[in-house]
Formats: C-alpha cells, structure tokens, sequence
C-alpha cells in the first residue's frame, strides 16, 4: 500500500447567460424609478474538478532488492448544464444627486434544464507475485443525464450615474454594482445535489436610444 507524497487540484468554471426581456419604467416620483420587465433566461454553465495524487510503494520482488512503484490516482468530475426559463425582475433607481443615483436590481427566474454529470476515476495499484511486480491500472466511470427545473435569483446593490443629451433623447450611464447569483443544484456528485453561488464587483455601460 503506497502513500501520497503531492496533491494538486483545479476547478474551471465557464458561465455564459444570454437574458431576453420587456419591461416598462415608472416614476413614482422625480426622485424614483421604477422598472418592472418579464422575458427568458438561458443559461450554459460548465464545471470541471481535476484532482491529482502522486506517489509510490516499495515492494520487494523474490531475489531482487527493493523496488519502488510510482502509483499515481487521479479523479476528474465534470458537470455541463444548460436550459432556459421564464424571468422577472424589477430595476430601481433612488436619488437624482448631479447624475448620481442608488440602484437596487431583483430578478428570479425558474429553467427547463439538463444537468450532465461525468465522472473518471483512476486507480494504480502493484502486487509481487514471486520475483514479477504487477501494476494495474483501473479506470472508473459514471455518466449522469437527466432534466430537472433549477431556480436561479440575481441581486445588484450600487451607484450609478447618467446624463441625457442630443435633446433628452438618448441617456448614457456608467455604473458599478455588488452582484450575487445563486443557482439550486447545477452539479452532482453521486447522490450529494449542489447549487452554484458567485458572487462580486460588477461594472458596466449602458446607451438608451
């Protein structure tokens, strides 16, 4: 039986998201913006977990002297999940401060979704049958395919700033938010569901026409 004597682990996470919507503004007041919208969510999110163990056993074949095995393991889970779903949301805006204003941002939405679940593990064991050493490799894999429905909320909390030119028909905006997405179970691992939480500083431009 061999020990590890190095380890190494990566994670590798591409989220792509493309949203459709219609929606309306109100202004309750000079100072308050309201924006209610519907529409569909479309989601493509990859997860891949490689794990890596390195080492070694000694063994002691009949007539020889001491041997030492390399048995590497190695294990590779990756899940791919893509769907689409309807949306809601509203968008508001607080405050009219020389173009800068408080903004809060809720959507949820709900997707039609296949999870795809890959598993590969790689085991590598030695046996000394008289004066020969055996190493065996064995690989291990589970595939998982199925549809479910997966909730996903979207929340934004910052500042934002603006102005209106070429006659009040257009609107320029420059603002920077803190984001959080949550999403229930994008990945499994054998009979454990997770969900994917990603969360951070978000900026970005907008032009209205």
């Amino acid at each position: 039986m061999g020990n590890s004597t190095s380890a190494s682990a990566s994670y590798k996470l591409n989220y792509n998201i493309a949203d459709l919507e219609i929606g309306k503004t109100f202004h309750p007041s000079c100072y308050i913006s309201l924006r209610p919208f519907a529409g569909l969510r479309g989601a493509w999110i990859h997860q891949d977990n490689l794990l890596s163990f390195n080492g070694s056993v000694e063994v002691l074949p009949v007539g020889a002297g001491v041997v030492t095995i390399d048995l590497p393991q190695s294990a590779s889970i990756r899940h791919h999940t893509a769907g689409v779903g309807p949306r809601l949301g509203l968008e508001t805006a607080w405050g009219d401060w020389h173009g800068f204003s408080v903004i809060g941002n809720f959507s949820a939405s709900i997707l039609f979704a296949e999870p795809k679940t890959k598993f590969e593990f790689i085991t590598t064991s030695a046996s000394v049958i008289g004066a020969t050493v055996d190493v065996l490799t064995e690989t291990l894999q589970l595939n998982d395919d199925y549809w479910q429905l997966i909730p996903n909320f979207q929340l934004q909390f910052g500042v934002n700033w603006g102005m209106d030119f070429n006659c009040n028909r257009n609107h320029f905006n420059v603002f920077a938010t803190f984001e959080t997405n949550f999403w229930w179970e994008t990945s499994t691992i054998v009979v454990i569901h997770r969900g994917l939480g990603l969360q951070g500083l978000t900026t970005g431009i907008s032009f209205d026409f």
